[in-house]
């Protein structure tokens, strides 16, 4: 999910946000000129830079290939 300026205020990201939960499923916000502050009620979430997101793709793809090599 990409949260910019203009989304942070949106009810509707929220209820998106809601709806990835009560699924129990994962979601990474991709911060676009927000702060981590600026989503505050998702405390429990971990968030990732738009600059730094070239590394936390680089991370996932270790994660998923350790995965992927247990079995």
């Amino acid at each position: 999910m990409l949260v910019s300026p203009n989304s942070v205020g949106s009810q509707w990201v929220v209820f998106e946000i809601g709806a990835v939960w009560g699924q129990h499923k994962r979601i990474t916000p991709i911060l676009n000129n927000v702060s981590y502050e600026a989503i505050a009620p998702l405390k429990e979430v971990k968030a990732v830079d738009l600059n730094d997101f070239d590394r936390f793709l680089a991370e996932l793809e270790k994660r998923i290939r350790r995965k992927a090599a247990e079995g």
